[in-house]
């Protein structure tokens, strides 16, 4: 998780025409939740959990809530 806030932090805002900076949002997402994978791939979320719980998903705890990094759908699903 410490790697993901890291890059995040080296990423400068994009900024709009007036050079004033856009919001977090604009920049490119590192991790996702377990709905937003279902929903990506569209599958349940069920089988999201299934996938982690096998390995084949990895992912980082935020608070109380798993966040599934965009490199391991890379590894898992090949894109």
């Amino acid at each position: 998780m410490k790697e993901l806030l890291a890059e995040t932090k080296k990423q400068e805002l994009p900024v709009n025409p007036t050079g004033q900076p856009k919001s977090h949002s604009d920049l490119p997402r590192l991790a996702y939740t377990v709905s937003e994978v279902a929903a990506m791939y569209n599958v349940s979320e069920k089988t999201v959990y299934r996938l982690v719980g096998s390995g084949k998903l990895h992912t980082c705890k935020h608070i109380r809530h798993l966040r599934i990094t965009k490199q391991s759908l890379g590894e898992c699903f090949g894109r």
